[in-house]
């Protein structure tokens, strides 16, 4: 990172350092950073967000407004506190599997994580 004339080296191991915690070993969440042990189910993941039997296409984000009532609270809790963004209306793959992690009580690693 470049700041002000000074370059500052910045990476996850960085951030795990100053929130005061230890980077897990094994992580399920982000998928692309962590070694999760069993293989990502997307369309069980829908089916917890939605309540129903859906089959999710990559690239194709679930409706806000699909969302069972407790997942539409942690989105907009997610949203407007981890992700900082006002466009919450559209769950991508990444949010959706983020907000499944959080609900499922899956290993996350939040130094990692691309949102933060």
């Amino acid at each position: 990172m470049y700041v002000r004339g000074k370059s500052f080296e910045f990476n996850a191991d960085i951030v795990a350092n100053i929130l005061g915690r230890e980077r897990p070993l094994v992580c399920d969440y982000p998928q692309d950073k962590c070694y999760a042990s069993i293989p990502i189910d997307f369309n069980l993941i829908a089916y917890t967000l939605l309540g129903a039997p859906y089959n999710w296409i990559p690239g194709v984000s679930l409706s806000h407004r699909s969302l069972i009532a407790p997942y539409r609270i942690l989105n907009l809790i997610v949203s407007h506190n981890v992700t900082l963004t006002l466009h919450f209306s559209d769950v991508s793959y990444d949010q959706g599997y983020f907000l499944y992690a959080i609900s499922q009580n899956l290993s996350i690693d939040f130094s990692d994580t691309p949102y933060i």
